[in-house]
């Protein structure tokens, strides 16, 4: 895929860097891209295994029955 990038304000800082690493613009710019797509996954993944969660196995309780643990309703205090 060819892509043209317009980068006004960082430029020569960006060329000097390139010559000073020897490395072409065009690998930087693919590498920039891949390292933001892995982590723009690891965070849907994450956020996947949260939405997924199906609790702890072996784990039961019953919330209607077991709200020991709750604090008073606004009502209760009042």
């Amino acid at each position: 895929m060819n892509t043209s990038i317009h980068i006004p304000k960082i430029s020569d800082r960006l060329n000097t860097y390139l010559k000073h690493h020897k490395i072409p613009k065009n690998k930087l710019i693919v590498k920039a891209i891949e390292e933001f797509l892995e982590k723009e996954e690891r965070s849907r993944s994450r956020y996947e295994d949260i939405f997924n969660w199906q609790g702890v196995s072996k784990v039961e309780f019953d919330l209607e029955l077991d709200r020991d643990f709750l604090l008073p309703s606004r009502d209760d205090v009042l």
